[in-house]
């Protein structure tokens, strides 16, 4: 789902072409050019030679070898740029093909049942919580350390689906922040979002394009240096040499991208994402002309309504009339 969130947003963060997306193809065509480079025999001084034979280059041919090195440098990250959507539902750990689906599942299985403790804890240490409420009972509630767990039980399990778990805690974040709307206000993200993004405050949006920016960024990082270690193949099949630095360059890159720069990303994007409900659903049933909900606590019926409204056109509630009254003439 989050990629319908991203096509909505890629607008706003598209208006220039954003240069940080080139280092991470140089990462890659430079890497491969080393390996080549070692792969054929050069040495220390192979390589001052060539570049002593550079500045033999006249205007014109170090003009066209520039432009020709970043022709090549734009057209494949415009290449990797295009197929941005499925690297991120890849990334979120939509895996339909085989054996990758059955991996999936193994995964999942194993994060519900490391899971299903720690959310029987939360929920034990939550009932204690309810104790504060009578005064007779305050001594039975939670002790300190027992408040420092339901602390950090609480910050994890937020980036917790309730619904449909995937193998990758990328995958998770981004779910969990999707399905925050429908658990406490009985909005469907994916109908209710379109609308709610156009009447966004320019600020908010200019948030959550950020956002959007930095999982897409750290998403084109990720595809580079895990494709890295495609060198070590090419160094295998094209000079008949095992070079293995590649795949530890690929692997421990892969591992820092992901847990240093897209989990963080994706986490802050949720937060985001769940302030824009917070603050500013109400929007929605505004510009719609549709009456606010009035109860806080049953709040949850009206936003199914509106999904409903917005999937089908017709309000399951038939006594639901609009309210005209505060449209300006």
């Amino acid at each position: 789902m989050y990629t319908i969130l991203w096509k909505a947003m890629v607008g706003e963060q598209s208006k220039l072409w954003d240069l940080n997306v080139i280092p991470p193809a140089l990462f890659f065509w430079g890497g491969g050019l080393l390996v080549w480079c070692t792969s054929d025999g050069w040495n220390l001084e192979t390589f001052i030679d060539w570049f002593k034979n550079l500045e033999g280059l006249n205007s014109s041919q170090a003009v066209f070898l520039f432009l020709f090195f970043v022709l090549f440098l734009i057209v494949s990250t415009k290449l990797v740029e295009w197929i941005q959507s499925p690297l991120i539902r890849f990334a979120e750990g939509y895996w339909p093909i085989f054996p990758l689906n059955k991996l999936g599942d193994y995964l999942v299985n194993h994060l519900r049942s490391k899971m299903k403790p720690k959310i029987l804890r939360y929920d034990d240490i939550g009932r204690k919580y309810e104790n504060l409420k009578d005064p007779k009972s305050v001594a039975k509630g939670p002790s300190d350390s027992e408040r420092i767990e339901f602390a950090k039980l609480e910050t994890e399990l937020n980036q917790y689906p309730n619904d449909m778990v995937l193998p990758t805690k990328f995958g998770n974040i981004i779910r969990a922040a999707e399905e925050y709307p429908s658990d406490c206000y009985g909005l469907e993200t994916m109908r209710v979002w379109p609308d709610l993004w156009l009447l966004l405050p320019d600020r908010v949006r200019d948030e959550l394009s950020k956002a959007n920016k930095d999982i897409s960024e750290r998403i084109t990082w990720f595809f580079w240096v895990s494709s890295f270690s495609l060198w070590t193949i090419v160094a295998w099949a094209v000079w008949d040499k095992i070079v293995l630095w590649p795949l530890f360059v690929a692997f421990f890159g892969t591992v820092s991208v992901y847990y240093l720069g897209l989990i963080p990303a994706a986490s802050n994007f949720g937060d985001l994402l769940r302030a824009s409900f917070d603050l500013h659903r109400f929007a929605v049933y505004e510009a719609l002309h549709l009456p606010l909900p009035f109860d806080p606590n049953d709040e949850d019926k009206d936003g199914e309504n509106l999904s409903q409204y917005l999937k089908h056109g017709i309000h399951p509630d038939v006594k639901v009339l609009f309210t005209h009254s505060e449209i300006k003439k």
